[in-house]
């Protein structure tokens, strides 16, 4: 119904082997978060790895909006907000507003991440 809150959020027609690489970039995000502080810097730049590659694997249209960190303390620093600003296809993965960090800390979020995509 058009008084619905997500009825003029913009659908995307994607096949399920584009979602591949994108899903894998978040299950390996919220690894980092969930990392403990000293190795957590080293999850990150496999995290940002992985997002580099899901970022040439998905149309680039879907790439429209989206910031890309560069270097493992950026991608920590993306972690704190919301997926859609830097996951590709993060509302078709259904975790457009999921924070995986807080304050510095691993968000519930990562657990459920990690179920739904590992």
């Amino acid at each position: 119904m058009v008084t619905d809150p997500g009825f003029f959020t913009p659908r995307w027609d994607v096949a399920a082997d584009e979602l591949d690489a994108p899903r894998t970039a978040l299950a390996a995000a919220a690894t980092a978060a969930l990392a403990a502080q000293h190795d957590r810097h080293a999850k990150a730049a496999d995290a940002l790895r992985l997002l580099r590659e899901a970022c040439f694997a998905v149309p680039p249209k879907a790439l429209v909006g989206l910031t890309f960190p560069i270097g493992s303390d950026a991608m920590i620093e993306s972690l704190a907000e919301p997926c859609r600003n830097w996951l590709p296809f993060a509302e078709s993965l259904g975790v457009a507003d999921v924070r995986l960090l807080l304050v510095g800390l691993a968000t519930p979020a990562c657990r459920d991440v990690l179920d739904r995509f590992s």
